[in-house]
This record gives structure tokens, C-alpha cells and sequence, in this order.
């Protein structure tokens, strides 16, 4: 704590005066008789007036943008707060800097001429090269009008953004102070840092991110800010950069020659792009940027795809992704073309074929097939071989695994059971449902048993009131998300089931905060 000073700065109230609260600023009226007076709680002025409640009117001394509040109507509630961030150089390191979370509240509810900010600090950092540290204690304003905490500093394990946290986001007023940051590094490590680069991010994820990866300066300065923005997203990387690297080369993980065509095909460079270029050059592919972009634009991409390039190259693996989906479009034209009413799965894109060739290679390893024979790892017919191996899995059922999904059906129905619309959702209870959910629905819901029995994946049925031993859609969720819902021929919902899945998150899987209207994630 000796990084802090321990009192409110003149800076820091007079930020929150000019920025923080500048919307936080009333003309209070009153009548003498038919004159009607305001009074400003800014400059504290007061003045004849002609004014509506609630309107907006700039006060003729201070020239602030008012709202004209009655003073004789109810006020009970109006009390402004807000949560801001506020950056200095520390007072124990000067080659350190801090940031203070600051918890601000004015209250107007009682006497609007006394009106005073109160201050509290919810949240502090440090930053030092190689180090970042986090301070918090809960805050709150109390119902005697006054700041209170009831806890002492907790350090906390990682750094993160109050601004994320459910009670800070129902503040009214949010700020980060992007003037301290200015003053606060200058003369440290942190000065040529690039931050203005990335105000559109949380700057205390920022400055965590630079303290233990000073590469992203020099990333920053050649043109590479997709790399850091992704991490700073907290999307997938792939494993495509060294972030601990010395130099840019082996931060990128590429040769002089490498890097000289990524500056000459000047694009945005990301890490899925970055990856692929450097799986390309690796085994032989060496595609260029414009393939490597489409296969980009795919998104079928993933770290569990990576087990199928041990086996195969890049360029490879994506002309059998495009035969498997060719062959599929000409066998449903074959099957529409008959007209009976009944279609076998078909791949709709290049992310449908590739998820379905890893449940395939998955059953290959567990049935102890030879991967490294072509026909093996490229079967003529993907979907027919994938039914083929679900069959033969089946057979490899075993008790053990039966008692455990057993065992966790229980406990999801209680967390996760829903109906509505005349449709209900309920948990797979033993392996011989997943089986008979696979077979009657005709997809692969079987192979998912041992995920489900490990806790990695919740697998649901959904199903029709009147007939709710009868298969009609399943539904995968992984960590209260709804990652895929499948029917009939791995068939998308159709809108009452989209329906009923979204009134089903916003029961079950979302907080209140989050219960918005938003499409479904079902895979094309």
C-alpha cells in the first residue's frame, strides 16, 4: 500500500467534478410569489428563471448544461453515482505506476446547496515490469448517506476490470481517466508503451498485458495491433506467438524471408491468419495469404483440429473439407430430386464437415484404427464411415460409464429443466438414450458419452409434452453456453424450437443481466 496516496488528490476531484460527473449538474427551482428562482449546483449561483422540470437549460453564469429539477417535487432518489479510473505514478517506485478504482457518489435527495462528492476506493493496481498486482474490497453507499466498506483490502490472483462486474455496471457513470495515463508514465517503462493504441479496451487489462509482454510496443509499431487485440479480447491465439519472445522474428515464430511476405501482402494480420501461415510453411502447404485467408474465412480452424495436421498438410485437409462438402450438396440435389421425404445428413459448410471429421477421427482412436492409412483418414464418404464407427462404438458401451451418466442426470435436471410451448428439455439419462437418440435422430450424439459422463459436456434432450419419449431435438451445452441444437439429420431448429431454446437461456443459463434477445449459436 505504500504505492498509494493514501488521500483524494485535488486532480482526482477536480476530474470528477469537470468529467466524471459533468451530467451530474442541476438548476434547482423555487417560487417567491409569481417569480420563479434557480439555482445552480455547479457555480452555485442563483437566478430569475422561466424553467420546466426536467428540461435542459445552460446556466447563464457557469454556462453548463443543466437539468431542471422542481425542488418542491419528490427527490428521494436522486442520487448520481459513478465508478471511475484514475491513474498516478506510484509513491514508493518511480518506475512503477497505479491506478485507483474510485467508487463517487452525489447525492441531492437532502439539501441541494450542501451537496459534496463522496469518494471511496474500491479497487487498486500496480504496475511494474514483470509484475501487476490487484487490491479490492466491496463498497457501497449506505442508507445514512455516507461511504462504507465492509471488508479490508483482498489481494486478488489475477488482474481484471471492475468495469465488468455486475454492481459497478449498474453505476450510472463510468470514466477512465485517459489524461493520468499521460502524466503517470512518463519517464517509466511504461512511456512508450503504445496505450493510446487500445483505449477502446479496459487500460488496466492494457497495462497487465505490457508488464509481462513488452513485445507488444514493437508489435504495435510495425503494424501488427490484431495480434494484441485479440489477447486483449481474450479470443483464441492458437499458440501462434511467442509472447515472451526477445526479438520479432521469434515472437512471430517466422524467418526473415516470412516476415518480408506478410509486409509485402500487407494485411491486418491476426493470430487464426498468423497460425495457418506458419502450419503452411511447416509442412509443405506454403499457401499464400489469399488462400490462407479463405480457409480463414471458413472457421473450421480449431486447436482439436490440429490432431487431424498431425497426420496431413493444410492444403490437404482443406481440398477433402471442400470434396466432402460437394458431395454432400449433390447427394441432397440426388435426394430432393426423389422426392420421398427423408434426407440423410448433409454438411451446409466447411465448419459442419470438419466438426463431423473429428467426432470421426475420435471413434478411430477409440476403436484402435490406424490412422496413418489414407483410406482410413480420408474415407471416400465421410458421413457413411462416421456411421459406420458410431455403430462399433456402441458395441464398446461399458457399465462403468452408464452409472456415470446416470449419476449426473439428476443433478442436471434440477439445475437445467425447463418446459414451455408445449415442449420439454430434460438431461440424457443413461448411455442407451444417447445411443437411441443418435440412432433415431441420425447424427453422432452417441460419441459424446464419455464427455458427458466426465463433466465436460451437458447433453439435453428436448421433446414434445404429448410424446416425451420420442426423439426430436438434442442439445449440447459446455459451461451454461448452447453450443449446438440438432434434429433429425443434424437439421437446425426450426423457429418454435429457437424460441423455446432462447426462453431457456434467459431462464436457466443467463443472469438478469444478461436476459437479452440474441440468436441462438446453431451451427449452419
Amino acid at each position: 500500500m505504500e504505492h498509494f496516496i493514501p488521500d483524494i488528490s485535488k486532480e482526482i476531484e477536480q476530474y470528477a467534478t469537470e468529467t466524471v460527473f459533468k451530467l451530474s449538474r442541476y438548476i434547482f427551482t423555487w417560487r417567491e410569489g409569481k417569480q420563479q428562482y434557480g439555482y445552480c449546483t455547479n457555480c452555485h449561483n442563483e437566478f430569475k428563471t422561466k424553467l420546466i422540470h426536467n428540461d435542459k437549460f445552460e446556466c447563464p453564469f457557469c454556462k453548463s448544461l443543466c437539468t431542471v429539477k422542481s425542488s418542491g417535487r419528490g427527490r428521494k432518489h436522486l442520487v448520481d453515482d459513478a465508478y471511475f479510473l484514475y491513474y498516478e505514478k506510484s509513491a514508493k517506485n518511480p518506475q512503477a505506476i497505479v491506478a485507483r478504482g474510485i467508487l463517487a457518489v452525489r447525492d441531492y435527495s437532502g439539501d441541494y446547496r450542501r451537496v459534496k462528492t463522496q469518494y471511496l476506493e474500491t479497487a487498486r493496481y500496480i504496475f511494474e515490469m514483470g509484475n501487476s498486482i490487484m487490491f479490492t474490497r466491496y463498497g457501497y453507499y449506505s442508507a445514512e448517506k455516507t461511504m462504507k466498506t465492509w471488508e479490508d483490502w483482498q489481494k486478488r490472483a489475477g488482474i481484471f476490470s471492475m468495469f465488468n462486474q455486475t454492481y459497478v455496471q449498474r453505476i450510472r457513470f463510468h470514466r477512465t481517466s485517459y489524461e493520468s495515463i499521460k502524466t503517470a508514465i512518463k519517464g517509466t517503462p511504461f512511456q512508450y508503451s503504445t496505450i493510446e493504441e487500445y483505449f477502446n479496451f479496459p487500460t488496466e487489462l492494457f497495462f497487465n498485458l505490457y508488464s509481462k509482454y513488452p513485445c507488444i510496443e514493437y508489435l504495435t509499431k510495425l503494424g501488427f495491433q490484431g495480434l494484441i487485440r485479440d489477447k486483449l479480447n481474450g479470443y483464441a491465439t492458437y499458440g501462434a506467438i511467442n509472447w515472451r519472445g526477445n526479438t520479432l522474428l521469434k515472437v512471430l515464430k517466422l524467418t526473415k524471408k516470412d516476415l518480408k511476405e506478410i509486409k509485402k501482402a500487407n494485411i491486418d494480420l491476426d493470430p487464426l491468419t498468423l497460425c495457418l501461415y506458419q502450419i503452411s510453411q511447416k509442412d509443405g502447404s506454403n499457401l499464400n495469404f489469399d488462400e490462407i485467408t479463405e480457409i480463414a474465412k471458413k472457421l473450421y480452424f480449431t486447436k482439436n483440429f490440429r490432431m487431424i495436421l498431425k497426420h496431413t498438410s493444410l492444403r490437404q485437409a482443406d481440398k477433402y473439407i471442400n470434396q466432402q462438402l460437394k458431395l454432400s450438396k449433390q447427394q441432397r440435389e440426388k435426394e430432393k430430386a426423389q422426392k420421398n421425404g427423408h434426407y440423410r445428413h448433409v454438411f451446409y459448410n466447411q465448419s459442419d464437415v470438419a466438426r463431423y471429421w473429428l467426432d470421426y477421427y475420435a471413434d478411430c482412436q477409440k476403436l484402435q484404427m490406424d490412422i496413418t492409412k489414407k483410406n482410413v483418414l480420408f474415407p471416400r464418404d465421410l458421413y457413411k464411415a462416421h456411421q459406420n464407427t458410431i455403430k462399433q462404438v456402441k458395441i464398446h458401451g461399458n457399465k462403468l460409464l452408464d452409472e456415470k451418466v446416470k449419476a449426473r442426470s439428476g443433478h442436471i435436471n434440477t439445475k437445467y429443466g425447463f418446459t414451455k410451448y408445449g415442449l420439454i428439455i430434460r438431461a440424457a439419462a443413461n448411455t442407451k438414450e444417447l445411443i437411441n437418440e443418435g440412432r433415431s435422430l441420425n447424427h453422432c450424439v452417441g460419441t459424446y458419452a464419455d464427455r458427458y459422463a466426465a463433466g465436460k459436456t451437458t447433453i439435453m434432450f428436448i421433446r414434445k409434452k404429448e410424446n416425451p419419449d420420442k426423439p426430436y431435438y438434442t442439445v449440447e451445452i459446455v459451461k451454461d453456453t448452447v453450443i449446438q441444437v440438432r434434429g433429425l439429420n443434424n437439421c437446425q431448429p426450426d423457429k418454435k424450437v429457437t424460441k423455446f431454446i432462447e426462453d431457456f437461456k434467459n431462464a436457466k443459463l443467463r443472469t438478469d443481466t444478461q436476459k437479452v434477445a440474441v440468436r441462438i449459436r446453431v451451427p449452419a
